[in-house]
C-alpha cells in the first residue's frame, strides 16, 4: 500500500520542467539535478521579484541555487570529521589483529566487521577486491575516498602489503598521530562553542528570563503608578 506522495514530490515535477526548458534554451545536456536546481531558482527569483523587486529577486535566486552546494559541503564535513573521530579505534583494531600473530591479508578479512560504520563501506570494498584476485596494495584504493586523515593508515598498509614493512611499528605511530589530530580538533570546537551560543542566548534566553522577572514586576505595580 502506497501513501500519497509529499508536497515536495509533487512540485519536483512542475520545477524539473520548468529547469529543462530554461536548460534547452541554452544548449546544455540533459541533468536532472540541474534541472531540478535551475528551476527552483528560477521560481524563488520570481516569487522574490513579485514581493519585494529585483534586489529580493536576485538574493532569493542566488540563495535557492547556492542550496545544494552547501548542503553537499555540510555533508562531507559531517562524514569527515566522522571519520576522523572513528580513526584511533580503527587503528586499535588493525593493531590487535597484526598482535595476535595475523598476516596483512587476514588482517583485514578479521577487522571488517568491527569497523565504525563511516568506515567499514570502504574497507568492504577492499576486503570485495581482495577476494576477486586483486592485489592487496591495488585492492586499498578506496581507502582513498576515507580523505587525508585516513592516508597514513592507508600508507603504512599498502607498505605492509607491497613491501612487507611489519606494521606494528607503523601502526603505533598512526595510532598516536591519530589521537593527537582528533584532540586538537575536539579543543578547536570547543573554543568555538562559546560563540555558538550566543545566538540561542540572545534570541531564547534573554527574552525568555525578561518575560519571567521583569514583566511580573511591570504588571504587579501597575495599579499603584499614577499618570
Amino acid at each position: 500500500m502506497t501513501g500519497r506522495p509529499d508536497i515536495g514530490s509533487r512540485l519536483g515535477g512542475p520545477v524539473r520542467s520548468l529547469g529543462r526548458l530554461v536548460r534547452g534554451a541554452a544548449s546544455r545536456g540533459p541533468d536532472d539535478s540541474l534541472d531540478t536546481r535551475m528551476g527552483a531558482a528560477l521560481l524563488a527569483g520570481l516569487a522574490g521579484f513579485l514581493l519585494r523587486g529585483p534586489l529580493l529577486a536576485v538574493m532569493a535566486a542566488a540563495l535557492v541555487w547556492a542550496r545544494p552546494a552547501f548542503r553537499q559541503r555540510r555533508l562531507r564535513t559531517v562524514r569527515l570529521t566522522a571519520i576522523e573521530s572513528a580513526l584511533p579505534e580503527c587503528v586499535d583494531l588493525f593493531r590487535l589483529a597484526i598482535g595476535a600473530g595475523h598476516s596483512i591479508h587476514q588482517v583485514v578479512d578479521i577487522v571488517v566487521p568491527h569497523l565504525p560504520p563511516p568506515i567499514a563501506p570502504a574497507f568492504a570494498e577492499v576486503r570485495r577486491r581482495a577476494r576477486l584476485g586483486v592485489r592487496l596494495g591495488d585492492a586499498l584504493d578506496p581507502l582513498d575516498d576515507l580523505g587525508d586523515c585516513f592516508r597514513p593508515l592507508a600508507s603504512a598498509l599498502r607498505s605492509s602489503a607491497f613491501d612487507g614493512v611489519p606494521l606494528s611499528s607503523s601502526l603505533e605511530k598512526v595510532a598516536a598521530d591519530a589521537r593527537l589530530v582528533r584532540r586538537r580538533h575536539a579543543e578547536e570546537r570547543a573554543r568555538k562553542l562559546p560563540v555558538r551560543l550566543l545566538f540561542p542566548l540572545i534570541t531564547c534566553i534573554l527574552p525568555a528570563f525578561g518575560l519571567l522577572t521583569v514583566v511580573p514586576l511591570l504588571v504587579a505595580s501597575m495599579p499603584s503608578l499614577s499618570f
